[in-house]
């Protein structure tokens, strides 16, 4: 009795669209916290240096559409006298910031939500061209891999919650996503209208990742690149239309790379050159593998592959020489780590880590595939069946304890994952306090004389707090502040270490 019980019970499945439905309300559930924190979000440093000549020319001009000549003006001065990442500069510049403390957030909403929109996209264009699996699996997946890539972000404080970092590296890699996503759109398309204005799209995207960080600029024309030669062997007309979205991006990351400002920016770090770079970038590639996944990114793989099972399955694709897409994928897995020792002659800041970090989450569910479909292949010439897939309740309950698994014996669980940090902060009060003490240090500094002091911060939330300022008004972050609010000086008060 007991044991058909049991046999029921593990026989108990979900139907494809009721999971798929499941999949999106659980990926909102997971964003929601996020969202809402990302209301208490506080500018630093480089948000006002970058915004400060938005702001200026608004209050010259008496008009908001001043705003963009002052973002303009903006890119053009940083592209000669620090970097030439124009894109980033722009969105920059572009900050709400500018407008008032008030609407910060709405920025760093706004990259939060579109990094979430580039992601679904990518993954479902990719399922429904590539894999050519039905709506639910795609929406499935889509909201699996997305949720993975928020969560598991490798700081949420540089990618999500600070406008300035977000805006250069998440945002930006997005963009990579979508464009990636219009040129698979390119290789499967039906008409020449539509290739025309597919290869439109694809030009504009180029522009603008272009002059990103160089992360997801290098990354992005390699992608380019590979996406050419293979429409090349494969669709030649297409191929020739590739030519021009590759072309725009090799002008944009010339312009970008050829600034006169990198040269300047180049002379406060020591770098290695380009043969030494690769080969660290491979130690570094090998070295920090483990904790960029972890045990906790194989366990939603486990889930991501129930997902696409039956997809794989029904493809005729021989998934042939699958380590060799291994090799090629952790070779342009470690062309994260290149630039950055290249230009700074280290493996990279925690915002790098960021991109790099989503590179190899992508190419590890892309990996995962192609390896599931290998074995599927070999089972196939061993004429034995493949089973066809089922979303037993049971399956799921496993992932769910080995989620929660991973959580309980996580140290750092506020900082490690990204809804429970964002709720945790939240709902004990941290983030509104912080964002209140960020309030009253500014109508401090606004209503102060030409020298002000303001106290420490005494709420410093994790994804929310970036900096302190400094006892010296000297400090860069001191003198940017200064600067935003017309002041001479700002200086932190020294605290009296007797009380």
């Amino acid at each position: 009795m007991i044991k058909k019980i049991i046999q029921k019970i593990r026989e108990i499945s979900i139907p494809d669209p009721v999971v798929a439905i499941l999949s999106v309300l659980a990926l909102v559930a997971i964003l929601l916290p996020i969202l809402r924190l990302a209301m208490f979000a506080t500018p630093w440093y480089d948000d006002y240096s970058y915004t400060y000549l938005t702001k200026g020319w608004m209050i010259q001009d008496g008009t908001w559409t001043s705003c963009f000549k002052g973002a303009f003006y903006t890119v053009r001065t940083w592209w000669y006298c620090w970097q030439g990442t124009y894109s980033s500069i722009l969105l920059m510049a572009f900050s709400p910031l500018a407008f008032g403390e008030k609407y910060y957030w709405i920025g760093v909403m706004a990259v939060i939500l579109f990094f979430v929109f580039a992601s679904m996209l990518l993954v479902k264009v990719v399922c429904k061209n590539v894999l050519k699996a039905k709506t639910s699996t795609q929406v499935m997946a889509a909201s699996v891999v997305t949720a993975a890539l928020v969560e598991f972000i490798y700081s949420s404080q540089q990618g999500l919650f600070w406008y300035n970092s977000a805006v250069h590296y998440t945002f930006m890699h997005g963009v990579l996503f979508v464009l990636i996503a219009v040129t698979v759109k390119m290789f499967y398309v039906d008409s020449m209208g539509k290739l025309c204005g597919w290869t439109l799209l694809a030009m504009l995207l180029a522009a603008v990742c272009a002059g990103s960080n160089f992360v997801t600029a290098l990354q992005g024309i390699l992608c380019l690149g590979l996406a050419f030669v293979i429409m090349l062997l494969y669709k030649r007309k297409t191929g020739l239309f590739c030519i021009l979205p590759l072309t725009v991006y090799g002008v944009g990351l010339y312009i970008s790379i050829t600034a006169p400002g990198n040269e300047i920016r180049g002379a406060h770090f020591q770098g290695y050159g380009a043969v030494e770079s690769v080969l660290y970038s491979f130690v570094s590639a090998f070295k920090n593998f483990w904790e960029l996944t972890g045990f906790r990114f194989f366990v939603i793989l486990a889930l991501f592959l129930l997902v696409i099972w039956n997809t794989v399955k029904e493809m005729k694709f021989s998934f042939r020489f699958p380590g060799l897409v291994s090799i090629f994928s952790f070779c342009f897995y470690a062309t994260g780590y290149t630039s950055s020792y290249y230009g700074m002659g280290g493996e990279g800041l925690p915002r790098t880590f960021v991109v790099v970090k989503f590179t190899l989450f992508m190419l590890l569910f892309l990996n995962a595939t192609y390896w599931l479909g290998w074995g599927m292949k070999q089972h196939e010439k061993k004429e034995k069946e493949v089973k066809t897939a089922k979303h037993y309740v049971w399956f799921y309950a496993v992932i769910a304890v080995g989620v929660l698994l991973c959580f309980l014996l996580t140290e750092g669980q506020a900082r490690d994952f990204s809804t429970f940090g964002a709720y945790y902060y939240v709902h004990t009060g941290e983030a509104a306090n912080h964002h209140l003490e960020y309030e009253r240090r500014i109508e401090t500094i606004k209503n102060g004389g030409a020298n002000v002091e303001v106290e420490p911060m005494f709420w410093k939330p994790w994804f929310l707090f970036k900096g302190e300022l400094s006892t010296s008004p000297d400090a860069e972050a001191n003198v940017e502040m200064a600067k935003w609010y017309g002041k001479e000086t700002i200086t932190l008060k020294i605290e009296d270490e007797t009380n």
